[in-house]
């Protein structure tokens, strides 16, 4: 049986809106960033599916409720995704965004990067690895809003 999820109708609308254009969208920018046929490209083509899968699987299961409801069961592009150092145990708070985004504000990472493409489809509570050109950092995602 599967879980149903409350949103509030404008979440909702645009959660599907989301779907629709991340799907035409995807030959673009799979062309456009990994022009190549790479394991690189293989492997986001993958998490690419998958998101797209795991979108359509939570529209089909979400019914619209009159109260506001933000929270996601798992980090999705639009997502703020809360998430505290596992070393310093530091919070910091990320948007994930698309490579296409506009309108970029401090905390904004791309589902492009190394730290976008780990937080992707993560829910609350589960550890993520972050393979960075700095080195690999441990998060832990605490949090996961999504903008109505």
């Amino acid at each position: 049986m599967s879980t149903t999820y409350k949103f509030s109708k404008a979440t909702f609308e645009n959660l599907v809106k989301h779907l629709l254009d991340i799907e035409e969208g995807k030959n673009q920018l799979l062309n456009e960033y990994f022009p190549e046929p790479t394991d690189e490209r293989r492997d986001f083509e993958k998490l690419f599916d998958d998101y797209v899968m795991k979108v359509d699987n939570l529209v089909r299961n979400a019914s619209i409720s009159e109260e506001q409801h933000d929270m996601f069961p798992f980090v999705t592009i639009g997502s703020r995704v809360e998430v505290e150092d596992a070393e310093s145990k530091k919070s910091y708070e990320f948007r994930i965004v698309t490579p296409y985004e506009s309108t970029v504000e401090n905390g904004d990472i791309s589902y492009l990067s190394p730290m976008g493409k780990s937080l992707l489809l993560k829910k609350a509570g589960e550890k993520t690895e972050v393979n960075a050109p700095g080195g690999i950092y441990c998060y832990k995602i605490k949090a996961i809003k999504h903008p109505q």
